[in-house]
């Protein structure tokens, strides 16, 4: 299964993109994932998350009603970070929430 790479603003593809910083610690995400029964399913870098489920429902031979009641709790989307560490999408959000308040912040006074 091969998938088109999305073209953004300015010419760069999803691919190109710099990693997301989600904490002013610089723990940056490395790639999309599911956490599934404890176990994380990593997405390539740059891609999607509807990419991972193509890829588990493709090549890893997942049932589809099997990933669907998996991926169906928005608790089980998330992120890899280059850490190494899962971190939900609410999370995620959270912290670039908290980074980009401090660069307000900082660009303010």
């Amino acid at each position: 299964m091969k998938c088109k790479k999305t073209v953004l603003k300015g010419g760069k593809t999803a691919a190109s993109r710099p990693p997301i910083p989600v904490s002013p610690t610089n723990d940056k995400v490395r790639a999309v994932a599911f956490k599934i029964e404890d176990k994380v399913y990593e997405g390539s870098s740059g891609a999607s998350h509807i990419t991972l489920y193509a890829s588990l429902l493709v090549n890893k031979r997942v049932p589809a009603d099997t990933l669907a009641i998996w991926t169906r709790d928005e608790k089980n989307h998330g992120f890899v970070t280059e850490k190494g560490e899962f971190i939900g999408r609410s999370e995620v959000f959270r912290r670039m929430s908290a980074a980009y308040g401090q660069k307000q912040q900082s660009t303010n006074v």
